[in-house]
């Protein structure tokens, strides 16, 4: 292996939820900049972070808590093409609550995702693969992404974001992009109601 990674591979449907800010700097730049290990909230790590200082986040499904909260905040959704980073990155499976008492679980989980209801706790799954490395970056980035998702905002089409996404996709060819019209639509990712940037 090139990479200084570990065993286990990535789901093959894998979402990260992040800000437009951040999404014009990983298609501008091709390189995907990594979180500190020892930074993660997370009490029990399944690798020695003292070597593998370096991590990038990965939700299996868009009923994550992070993506929801993410997207009604008025952020996107990148989703990565597992099996390939699978063939040159080797990931963990991560519960993000761990050994965490079912109660604060759960407060967790509603103050991350803006105040669900103890009973829904359950529909937000929380589970996540991680990859980590001691590289402080994933180059080529745009090669493992296969959609971008996000729910259409006229500020956003405002401030030229849009066109740098349909620029970098190059009409889809590198990757679709899908804009809907709700967060409800994006969650379910009902492509039959998507719209043209």
């Amino acid at each position: 292996m090139k990479l200084n990674t570990i065993i286990e591979s990535v789901s093959s449907k894998a979402y990260h939820a992040t800000s437009y800010s951040a999404l014009m700097s990983i298609l501008r730049s091709d390189f995907f900049a990594l979180k500190n290990s020892s930074r993660s909230l997370i009490k029990k790590h399944p690798v020695n972070i003292e070597k593998y200082k370096k991590y990038m986040s990965l939700a299996r499904t868009m009923n994550s808590a992070y993506v929801i909260s993410t997207v009604e905040s008025g952020g996107i959704v990148i989703e990565f093409d597992g099996e390939k980073l699978s063939h040159n990155f080797k990931g963990k499976p991560v519960d993000f609550y761990g050994d965490i008492p079912y109660k604060e679980r759960v407060e967790r989980s509603k103050k991350m995702s803006g105040g669900i209801d103890k009973e829904e706790y359950f529909r937000y799954y929380e589970a996540e693969d991680r990859l980590y490395t001691t590289k402080e970056r994933i180059r080529n980035i745009k090669k493992y992404i296969k959609a971008i998702h996000l729910v259409y905002r006229k500020e956003a089409e405002n401030r030229g974001y849009y066109k740098v996404i349909k620029e970098h996709s190059k009409d889809g060819k590198a990757f679709k992009v899908y804009a809907y019209d709700t967060v409800e639509d994006l969650l379910y990712k009902r492509k039959n109601k998507t719209r043209e940037l």
